[in-house]
């Protein structure tokens, strides 16, 4: 069991080791949702590796949340021993740092995924007798001036309906937006502040391409990871949720349900009503590259040519940026920051989609009410959802 004195050491272990990284332009803290209590000095990564491992043995789980908090150091202690150049198995690194196995995603499945996409690129305008794909793709590029705008309208439109939907009506996270030019492969990034308020963030960098009906699917995303974030935060304000879970980081088991819900949101009938035909187009288009940048992720790391791989990706992936996804791939096999959470994000999509085969539309928002209102381990939620589906 772990007491209130050990639960703060951990809070103040991860805000001194977010400090000692700056210099090497890692950010360890994600959320942070327990802002009144402050950091430790450390002077090394040996030393925070030593108080690590120090914790994770300290205690045995006795609770769901204790189970989350022993995966979540575990995590860290393995992030940390990857940034100190020890070499550590591919696939034992992604189960430390997500909680899940990596596994190929049948091609059949991504051809049913392309073929959706295709026929929303139809609905969308493409007429191929009388255009090229790389034509009507340069149609549908969006300034930066245009999407900033559509920002604010899904904000004010589409996501009050996921709230309403999940019962988070009064849920109201403040945050402050920027458009930022940032050397990296991300669109949107949610996190917050270093005083602990939430922080969004579009990219509009050279590398990074806009397309119409992101701007609907994107700020939806984003915010609800916000909407998530208040619930923990709340729920630790009020003693329900330890501390320990709420200096949340990307390198732990918590993104199946932070990156699956976000997604997950997306899905629910009411909001895709409101989506517009670019809208859709770019819900299944990124669910397309997720699936794809499933499987070069895991091949990547196999040793397989990155190009070849980039390739693969634009076969089916049409508004997919070369420069962009051999960015990405290089990180999934050279940076270890980016080498395990990054692979979740396809696995989430495929399982969340299964989550909402099994289940009914009112058990799905059950299901999303719940991963959104704590942080539990994949296989945590994959019993939940299990339970639900047998009522």
């Amino acid at each position: 069991m772990i007491d209130q004195q050990t639960s703060e050491e951990i809070v103040s272990l991860y805000k001194g080791w977010h400090e000692i990284e700056k210099s090497n332009k890692i950010d360890i803290i994600d959320f942070d949702l327990v802002p009144e209590i402050k950091g430790i000095k450390v002077k090394s990564r040996e030393e925070v590796l030593r108080r690590l491992k120090y914790l994770h043995s300290s205690f045995e789980p006795e609770t769901k949340q204790e189970v989350f908090i022993k995966a979540k150091l575990d995590a860290s202690i393995y992030l940390l021993r990857a940034l100190m150049d020890e070499e550590i198995p591919y696939t034992l690194y992604v189960e430390k740092i997500t909680g899940v196995t990596p596994e190929i995603i049948d091609e059949k499945i991504i051809e049913r995924q392309y073929e959706r996409t295709y026929e929303l690129m139809l609905k969308a305008g493409y007429k191929p007798s009388r255009q090229t794909l790389k034509e009507f793709i340069e149609t549908l590029k969006m300034s930066k001036e245009e999407a900033t705008r559509r920002e604010k309208i899904c904000e004010l439109e589409i996501v009050p309906i996921f709230k309403k939907g999940l019962g988070f009506e009064n849920v109201k996270p403040v945050f402050t937006t920027d458009y930022v030019e940032e050397d990296d492969y991300w669109k949107g990034w949610s996190s917050t502040k270093s005083d602990g308020t939430f922080w969004l963030r579009f990219n509009f960098h050279p590398m990074v391409d806009w397309y119409k009906g992101e701007m609907q699917i994107l700020p939806t995303h984003e915010i609800a990871h916000f909407v998530h974030g208040a619930n923990l935060k709340q729920g630790i304000q009020e003693g329900r949720i330890n501390p320990a879970i709420g200096v949340t980081t990307v390198y732990e088991p918590h993104t199946f349900a932070g990156e699956g819900t976000a997604n997950g949101v997306l899905d629910i009938a009411e909001v895709e009503k409101e989506f517009s035909k670019f809208g859709l187009l770019a819900r299944e288009q990124r669910v397309t590259t997720s699936y794809l940048l499933n499987n070069a992720h895991i091949r990547v790391n196999e040793g397989e040519d990155i190009d070849k791989l980039v390739e693969y990706i634009l076969e089916r992936s049409p508004f997919a940026n070369a420069k962009r996804y051999r960015r990405i791939l290089e990180l999934c096999r050279d940076n270890p920051t980016r080498r395990g959470y990054v692979y979740v994000y396809g696995y989430t999509r495929k399982k969340h989609r299964e989550f909402q085969q099994m289940l009914t539309p009112g058990q799905f928002l059950v299901y999303l009410n719940h991963a959104m209102s704590t942080y539990e381990t994949p296989k945590q939620l994959m019993a939940f959802v299990n339970q639900l589906a047998r009522r």
